[in-house]
């Protein structure tokens, strides 16, 4: 039976339920483990909505830039369509007026965000592809370097699971030479994500997520690298990201 929200309780989640949060984001085509749920938590507000201690629905919020970013929000697939996560938005951004988010494609997705007053503009793009042999001596990345720009905490998250840190980049390394672009921060982003390839052995796989209207956007696909998929920005007036932030994670940005 679907549960009626007003019988729903809205509280902080509790590292032991971080198993069942997990499970509902995979129900909704996403990941949360432990590690990342931790992050929000940590850093931001993360809320669920339950019922005799049973979990129907998650969300979070962390602080960029000054505004209130939803990284996630799931509903159990049998609680879907009874308003639980447009109350479960509500809470989440009360007091906040200044609000953004990456909407995924569901159908119900747009709509909470719009009645939440985020309207929806670009699409951020995820691209997968393979690096080229370089045409010339590839660029030198400045390996090790101490990065030099904001959101130190979100470095550090990524350092813990692992992520090579430099002065602009963040990248992951997976196996079989997979590449993730986590974070490209530069004035100079097409030159430092050319960098970023030429520094792979050829063949090795990248991934990374982009503004379509970032130049590295252009550079991928020039590359041949494909889209795979893509969530769409959604803010409430005045809200933007910084001009030179050209690969982003699309639930931490």
């Amino acid at each position: 039976m679907t549960p009626d929200p007003r019988d729903l309780t809205i509280r902080p989640a509790r590292p032991e339920e971080f198993a069942r949060l997990a499970v509902i984001a995979r129900e909704g085509d996403s990941a949360a483990d432990a590690s990342y749920l931790d992050f929000v938590s940590e850093h931001g507000t993360l809320l669920v909505a339950a019922r005799d201690e049973v979990v129907a629905a998650f969300g979070g919020v962390i602080e960029f830039g000054g505004s209130a970013m939803v990284t996630d929000l799931f509903v159990d697939a049998d609680a879907r369509g009874s308003g639980i996560g447009g109350r479960l938005l509500e809470t989440l951004l009360d007091g906040r007026p200044q609000r953004m988010t990456f909407s995924s494609q569901h159908a119900a997705a747009l709509p909470a965000y719009r009645r939440a007053g985020m309207t929806p503009s670009w699409r951020l793009l995820y691209f997968a592809g393979t690096t080229p042999s370089p045409a010339s001596k590839p660029a030198a990345l400045p390996r090790g370097a101490a990065w030099r720009h904001d959101r130190p905490e979100l470095i550090r998250y990524f350092a813990s699971r692992g992520a090579t840190i430099d002065a602009d980049v963040v990248t992951m390394h997976g196996p079989d030479s997979a590449v993730d672009i986590v974070r490209l921060h530069s004035d100079t982003p097409v030159a430092t994500f050319t960098a970023v390839l030429d520094a792979l052995p050829p063949g090795s796989s990248v991934t990374c997520c982009t503004p379509e209207h970032s130049p590295v956007a252009a550079a991928a696909r020039r590359l041949g690298f494909d889209i795979i998929d893509h969530d769409i920005f959604c803010a409430s007036t005045d809200v933007a990201l910084p001009d030179d932030l050209h690969c982003l994670h699309p639930g931490l940005g």
